[in-house]
């Protein structure tokens, strides 16, 4: 069985290397970023699990990842041992909404995550899911609609939020109205928890949310999971007990990851928040300069880390292997172009600014991205430029030496 099992080997090996080459490329993936040394140091420590003997520095750990989280998000109703975006909306539906209730969401077609969508955990609990109107023109929710659908549908809860936010969702503007006919506010912040820990965006929770879901790699710069925040400590401890059934091991070095990423995030994250959307609004700025067709431009562009750009004017064929042979990361999703759907480029200035990338880079960004792309030069010889111009930026930034 040796040989078998070092080909396998040497596959997982060169698909490492390949991961790895990563490194080299710029990553403008708006669902990802890159953790400082210390977080990487404390997710592949050997912490134990506090049910063991010799692991009592766990509950140091974890009550220091608290209190980070109470000074960041204004709260200590926190649910952390989620090991997703995803599985926290799952516990919050699950533990916070009622079987059967009649629920608003977010479109998917205005990027509602498929996790609380009809055909997801709202099925299993028998909920009435009613799609919230939503005005495409502006990327954000009509609120008169809202406002209509609250007094005709009645939900027990609003669940607002998607992957692709532009500028900050109305939940102020909202919360009367749903308190007027008994509805509780879910805000799925997947994508904006590191902009919330920095004052960037918005504060779902002081607008109004009663929970709010999120994951921790995207704008918080922490490992692969997800965190949970509840204004009512009575909605938190149903949803904890649902945790407490599901959850078996959680990881705690993975817990201690994060508890490194909060405390970087109490000491840099004003910083690092406000130079992720200033890069991502020089990036958009940049790009239409270049002739891109980019979503929000009567609107400043975005107030996210997130830029979106429609395909026209593109003259390559096939966008992600020009993308992925110039060594330049982001993905492709749906927008909406008037009555029609498009696949456009979604791209984050989360991981370059953590890198230290300035708007001076999304300038040079946006040109590689228009020579490649409105221009047709060759991937390649674009691609040297990339790897050279990320070369310059080996640490990262906004965090604690090691």
């Amino acid at each position: 069985m040796i040989e078998p099992a070092r080909a396998l080997f040497d596959r997982i090996a060169a698909a490492l290397g390949i991961e790895e080459g990563r490194e080299e490329a710029i990553n403008l993936i708006a669902s990802q970023n890159v953790m400082s040394d210390a977080a990487r140091a404390a997710a592949g420590s050997t912490l134990g699990q506090r049910s063991h003997v010799g692991a009592r520095h766990v509950d140091v750990v974890e009550q220091t990842m608290l209190e980070a989280a109470r000074t960041l998000y204004g709260t200590g109703n926190v649910e952390y041992r989620l090991m997703s975006g995803s599985l926290a909306n799952q516990m919050a539906i699950v533990g916070a909404i009622p079987a059967g209730a009649t629920v608003l969401v977010m479109p998917r077609a205005a990027s509602g995550d498929r996790s609380i969508q009809a055909n997801a955990y709202l099925s299993w609990r028998g909920a009435n899911v009613i799609d919230m109107p939503f005005d495409y023109a502006s990327y954000n929710v009509d609120v008169d609609g809202v406002r209509r659908a609250l007094r005709e549908h009645r939900p027990a809860w609003l669940i607002i939020g998607g992957s692709r936010p532009l500028f900050p969702y109305p939940i102020a503007a909202l919360r009367a109205d749903a308190d007027a006919v008994g509805c509780r506010i879910l805000y799925d912040g997947a994508h904006i928890l590191g902009l919330w820990a920095g004052g960037e965006f918005q504060n779902p929770l002081a607008e109004g949310a009663d929970v709010v879901t999120g994951s921790t790699q995207k704008t918080l710069p922490g490992p692969l999971g997800g965190l949970l925040f509840c204004k009512d400590p009575e909605v938190l401890r149903g949803i904890a007990r649902m945790c407490d059934d599901v959850l078996g091991d959680y990881g705690n070095a993975r817990i201690a990851a994060l508890a490194v990423t909060l405390t970087e995030m109490v000491a840099f994250g004003r910083e690092y928040a406000t130079a992720t959307v200033v890069n991502a609004r020089a990036l958009a700025e940049a790009l239409a300069a270049e002739g891109f067709s980019v979503a929000g431009a009567d609107q400043g562009f975005t107030a996210s880390h997130q830029v979106l750009v429609y395909p026209r004017d593109v003259r390559v064929a096939d966008v992600m292997p020009a993308l992925d042979d110039a060594r330049i990361l982001c993905s492709l999703v749906p927008l909406r172009a008037g009555a029609d759907t498009v696949t456009g480029l979604r791209l984050g200035t989360s991981s370059v600014t953590r890198r230290g990338m300035t708007p001076v880079e999304m300038k040079r960004l946006a040109g590689l991205i228009a020579r490649l792309l409105l221009h047709g030069e060759e991937p390649r010889a674009i691609g040297r430029e990339v790897r050279a111009l990320r070369a310059q930026f080996p640490t990262v930034h906004y965090a604690f030496p090691v």
